[in-house]
């Protein structure tokens, strides 16, 4: 498993943040992106569903993991929602 890119993503509304975090992930075999699938899960992110990548640059992954130019991909997705603190207007 190599873990390849983390994205965080931050709206601001009215009274609250919403945080996406995206975890991106390339796996040697389906069997092991199905275990670390069950990882996530229990971590409270979402599987996007999208099982293989085909990919351009190949080069900084082993040539034993590469299945005629994809890859077996995983991208989880997790959102939590934040209520924006009070800013306190009193002076003293």
């Amino acid at each position: 498993m190599k873990h390849f890119k983390e994205e965080i993503i931050r709206d601001i509304f009215n009274d609250a943040v919403v945080v996406t975090t995206k975890e991106h992930y390339y796996y040697a075999s389906d069997s092991e992106k199905k275990q670390h699938k069950i990882d996530m899960i229990n971590h409270g992110f979402e599987d996007s569903g999208q099982v293989v990548k085909k990919l351009r640059d190949i080069s900084f992954l082993p040539s034993d993991w590469i299945h005629d130019s994809y890859v077996y991909y995983g991208c989880y997705i997790k959102q939590e929602t934040m209520r924006k603190e009070k800013i306190s207007t009193n002076p003293y």
